[in-house]
This record gives structure tokens, sequence and C-alpha cells, in this order.
């Protein structure tokens, strides 16, 4: 499941390089944001996977992935999470998704850029939506993404809910994605405007109450050095306005703080530095 819009030649990079997959049971669903000009697709690739796409009327961002999943069929066990510019670069995710143990929720895969480098971001139950398998059934328990996040740090949002229902995200290396990162249609303001009000929320609904506040105060202190460093102060402020009439309305399902250390990192953290020392 893909969504996109706008962005026409780097969704035929990206069929084609599905196209180059090997045989397998599974369709493509691409989710269209109220693109100006519908993508034009194939009905099944050479490789034999079906093709379908989904028109939306409005840009409802990452949760058009929502619509997507809807549409996969009911037998499905795994939906595979890409953007328009990121594709696995073999059948490695097939072990991987067969593999992996029933409480794991979703399989995040190790994602590269072009060049071979590592995509930086994110936490060990954290996955990134350009490149992760949910199962089915636990992403529709879930509720789906959120679309009052849009886009940027609603994984956050749908990971911890899985967390919450008792599941689990692990990483296997055996599933690898390539993220092209195109820039293009990228707009730092816009970017920083979501990403403190977004992550803002996200400190509201799940931190335990003995954290919360520092951590919301730590977000905006966070967001708003990477606003001056990105020339984006007028969408960070435009953020903070969003946040301050929105923050309290935010429904809320506080952690229990061991599964608060796992959903930021520490658990895993300090899992390391005891094996290490």
């Amino acid at each position: 499941v893909l969504p996109t819009r706008d962005r026409p030649e780097t969704l035929a990079r990206t069929i084609a390089a599905l196209n180059e997959l090997p045989r397998h049971d599974a369709q493509v669903i691409v989710v269209d944001n109220a693109s100006r000009t519908p993508p034009r697709l194939p009905i099944e690739l050479d490789n034999g996977l079906p093709v379908t796409l989904l028109m939306r009327d409005t840009n409802e961002g990452a949760a058009a992935r929502n619509a997507g999943v809807a549409a996969a069929d009911r037998s499905c066990e795994w939906i595979v999470m890409l953007d328009d510019d990121s594709h696995p670069t073999d059948g490695g995710h097939l072990a991987a998704l067969r593999e992996a143990p029933r409480d794991v929720a979703a399989v995040q895969a190790e994602i590269l850029l072009p060049g071979g480098k590592h995509e930086s971001g994110g936490l060990p139950e954290v996955f990134t939506g350009c490149g992760v398998a949910i199962r089915r059934e636990a992403f529709l328990a879930a509720g789906g993404y959120d679309p009052a996040f849009n886009y940027y740090v609603e994984e956050y949002d749908l990971a911890a809910k899985l967390m919450l229902a008792g599941g689990r995200v692990a990483m296997d290396r055996r599933f690898r994605v390539l993220h092209e990162k195109t820039q293009a249609g990228r707009d730092m303001d816009l970017i920083l405007r979501r990403l403190v009000r977004n992550n803002s929320w996200v400190m509201r609904r799940y931190a335990p109450r003995a954290v919360r506040s520092s951590e919301v105060r730590r977000t905006i202190t966070r967001y708003g050095a990477i606003a001056v460093k990105e020339h984006a102060e007028v969408g960070y402020a435009h953020g903070l306005l969003d946040l301050a009439h929105t923050y309290f309305r935010q429904p809320q399902r506080e952690m229990p703080m061991h599964l608060w250390d796992r959903f930021t990192g520490k658990a895993a953290a300090r899992e390391a530095l005891a094996a290490a020392h």
C-alpha cells in the first residue's frame, strides 16, 4: 500500500522497481491523494502483481493508507507500507514476514538511501512509514493512521496504539527497502509546523503523567532549534499556535512507565549497555 500525490515520475520508478520483485502472492494498492492529474498505472505487473488505484477526493496524507488497507484482500495477513519513493530491494521480506512471531504486530525494514547510507530517525519500536509491514488485523484493531496527523509523526501514534494492544515492533534486516527520499513537494515551514504539533500531541496522548510536561517542553525546544537551522521559524510559530488550540483536546491513553521506556527506546538502550558491559 502506498499513497501518492503529484509525483508521477517518482511513482513510475517505484512501480517499475516493484515489477522487479520475485513473483509472489500479493497485490499493489496505490492511493492517490487528489493529484492534479491522476496517475496512469497498469492493471497488472509483469511479475503477476495486480495493481489497484484508489482515488481520494482530498489529500488525506498518510491516512490515505487506511483506504488502501480497507481495499486489500481480506485473506492477506500483512500490509507492506511504502511511500511513492520507496520499495523493497528484493524478496527478503517474504521470509521475514512468514517467520515473524505472533506477538510481532509490525516488522520494520532496514531502510537504505541512495549511495548505501541508512535512513536516520526512528526508535527500536517506532517504525518508519516508508518501509514497514503491519499485520492487517492489528492495524484495523488499532484504528489505522489518525488523519489529524496528515504527514509526520503518524507512525509514532500508530506504534503506540499497537504497543498498548500488546503487540511489539521488530526489525528484520532481511526486509530491505530503498528510499529515494525525493525532495519534490517538501515545504520546510509546513514540515516544522507539523513536527512540533504532532510530536507534542504524541507526548500528550501517551506519556506517563510524571514525565508528560517535561517531554512536551523538550519537544518544543528541540523543534525550535531545528526550525532555526532550517530557516523555518514561521512554520514553527504556526505549529505552536496549532498546538495551543488542540493540546487539551487530545485523547489520552497514558502508558505505564515500562511500556513508555520501550516506546522511547530507553529499554533497548539499557539492554544494549548491559550486554556491552
